[in-house]
C-alpha cells in the first residue's frame, strides 16, 4: 500500500476511533442520538484541534444507503391515504427555501462581507457538498462555503434533538429504533439489503439527486407499502451507520484555514439562527392551517443535512415518512433552483 493511501487509512482509524469514543461517552451520558452526536463533537473537536481525521466518502455513503432502508421502512400501507394531505407541507416547504436563502444571502453580504457569489452559494438551507463544487466553479471562495454548511448542518443537528429532549420534554433515545438482529427472518434481511443494494445504483444511473439516500428510501417505501416486508435494519447497523454519518460532519473541518475558523462558523451560526427562527415562525403561522402538527411540520423545515435529519426525525417516531420526504423536496429544490436562480443573474448573485 502506498503512503498515501496508508495515511488516508490511518486519518480513517482515528475519526473512527474518536468518534467511537465520543459515541459511547454520550450513550453513557443518556444524550439524545448519542452515537452520531457524539461522534459529530469528538470528531469536530479534534479536527479543529489539528488532528487529522477523514472519513472514506464510499464508507460515508454506503453508511447512508442504510440510513435510506431505514427511512423507507417508516411507511407502510395504512399510509397511503395520509398522503393526499403532504402536499399542504410541501407548499410550506417550497415557500420557506427561497425566503430563507434570501435573508441568509442579505445577511451574509452585509454583516459578513462576503462576495456575492460566495454568499449566494452559502445562503442556501441544504446542498452542501453541489453549493461548494457549483460556487468554487461560478468564482466564490469555497472554503467559506464549505465552512458555512458545515457550521450549519454541525449547529442545527445538535440543537434540534437536545432542543426537544430538554426545553419540549419528548423522549429522543440514544438511538434510532432498529429491529434485534436475532428477530430478522432471512427473507426480510435479503429485502432490506436489496433495497439498499439496489436501490442506490439505480437512482444514480437516473441522475436523482443524493442517490446513495434517495433511492434506498423509494424502494424501501415501495417494499414496506406494498406490505412484503415491515422489518427494520438491525439496531447494531443503525448504531454504525449514526456513529460514521455523525463522524463525517466532524471530518469536514480538518484542515481548515484557522484564519477563517472563528470568523466564518460564527457568522454560520448568525445565519443558522435566521434560518431557525424563520422555520419556527412558519411553523407557528402554518402548522394549525395545513393540519400537520407542529413538532412535524417544524423537523420539516429545520435547515440540517438530509441524512441527519432524516436520523432525527426517525428517532423522534413523529411522522418519520412526511418529515423525511419533505426533506427530500427541500434538496431537490435547492439542486433545481440554486443553479438556475444563478444563471438568470448572470455571473453574479444579485445585488440587495
Amino acid at each position: 500500500m502506498k503512503p498515501a493511501a496508508l495515511l488516508h487509512l490511518k486519518n480513517n482509524v482515528v475519526a473512527v476511533l474518536i468518534g467511537g469514543a465520543g459515541g459511547l461517552l454520550f450513550s453513557l451520558a443518556d444524550l439524545p442520538l448519542a452515537w452520531m452526536l457524539g461522534a459529530m463533537f469528538a470528531t469536530t473537536a479534534a479536527a479543529i484541534l489539528g488532528i487529522q481525521v477523514e472519513i472514506y466518502k464510499p464508507l460515508r455513503t454506503t453508511m447512508i444507503a442504510v440510513l435510506g432502508v431505514l427511512l423507507g421502512s417508516a411507511f407502510h400501507p395504512s399510509m397511503l391515504e395520509q398522503m393526499s394531505q403532504w402536499a399542504a407541507g410541501a407548499a410550506v416547504v417550497a415557500c420557506y427555501v427561497p425566503i430563507g436563502a434570501l435573508l441568509v444571502y442579505l445577511y451574509f453580504r452585509h454583516v459578513g462581507g462576503f462576495d456575492p457569489v460566495t454568499a449566494y452559494f452559502a445562503s442556501s438551507p441544504g446542498g452542501f457538498g453541489e453549493m461548494v463544487i457549483m460556487g468554487e466553479e461560478m468564482g466564490g471562495d469555497a472554503q467559506v462555503i464549505s465552512l458555512a454548511h458545515a457550521t450549519r448542518i454541525l449547529m442545527v443537528v445538535f440543537l434540534v434533538p437536545v432542543f426537544y429532549r430538554f426545553v419540549v420534554g419528548l423522549d429522543v433515545p440514544t438511538i434510532a429504533a432498529g429491529d434485534p438482529l436475532a428477530a430478522l427472518g432471512m427473507q426480510d434481511l435479503a429485502l432490506l439489503v436489496l433495497c439498499g443494494a439496489l436501490g442506490w445504483p439505480l437512482a444514480a444511473r437516473l441522475r436523482i439527486p443524493a442517490a446513495a439516500l434517495i433511492g434506498p428510501v423509494l424502494l424501501s417505501a415501495a417494499v414496506h407499502l406494498g406490505g412484503l416486508t415491515a422489518s427494520k435494519p438491525p439496531v447494531p447497523v443503525i448504531a454504525v451507520s449514526q456513529l460514521i454519518i455523525g463522524a463525517s460532519v466532524g471530518a469536514r473541518f480538518a484542515g481548515v484555514d484557522l484564519r477563517k475558523i472563528a470568523r466564518v462558523p460564527l457568522l454560520s451560526m448568525g445565519a443558522t439562527v435566521i434560518l431557525l427562527v424563520v422555520a419556527a415562525i412558519f411553523t407557528l403561522l402554518f402548522a394549525g392551517p395545513v393540519g400537520l402538527g407542529p413538532v412535524a411540520l417544524n423537523l420539516a423545515l429545520a435547515p440540517g443535512g438530509l441524512a441527519e435529519m432524516s436520523l432525527i426525525a426517525l428517532a423522534l417516531g413523529i411522522d418519520t415518512a412526511f418529515v423525511s420526504s419533505m426533506h427530500i423536496l427541500r434538496i431537490a429544490l435547492i439542486y433545481i433552483a440554486a443553479p438556475l436562480g444563478f444563471r438568470l443573474f448572470g455571473k453574479k448573485a444579485p445585488e440587495p
